[in-house]
């Protein structure tokens, strides 16, 4: 709720006092904690901090459709633009659209150039391989 109103310190201080909680229970709860917390982070552009605390909640369970677009963008916001395309194509393989995600797609295969579009090409995705 905090988040939601924009009092982001608060949040984030009541998300960390979740995890810390949380730890010693852990499954899904703490994994959503650490996304809602990565979340926070991504609104406040502080990408660095949000990627770290993501894939902490990927692999703690967290569902991979709701984190990926978020990690993707700050991987594009650090520059990790293989990275970013990878989390897009997941997430897409999902079922995960909008501009949003759209957007991070296009930034990121730009910055990557024919490059990316050559390696697609020999090594197409396998998400669904599972």
């Amino acid at each position: 709720a905090y988040v939601e109103l924009g009092n982001y310190e608060w949040a984030e201080e009541v998300l960390r006092l979740g995890i810390q909680w949380g730890q010693a229970v852990g499954g899904d709860a703490t994994a959503d904690l650490f996304r809602r917390l990565g979340h926070a982070h991504v609104i406040r552009d502080r990408h660095g901090q949000a990627i770290g605390l993501l894939r902490r909640a990927l692999a703690l369970g967290a569902a991979r459709e709701d984190v990926l677009p978020l990690l993707a963008r700050s991987f594009v916001a650090r520059e990790r633009f293989v990275a970013a395309a990878i989390c897009v194509e997941e997430a897409r393989s999902l079922g995960v659209d909008g501009e949003e995600l759209e957007a991070t797609h296009d930034r990121a295969t730009e910055a990557l150039g024919e490059t990316w579009a050559r390696f697609r090409a020999v090594v197409p995705a396998s998400f669904g391989e599972r």
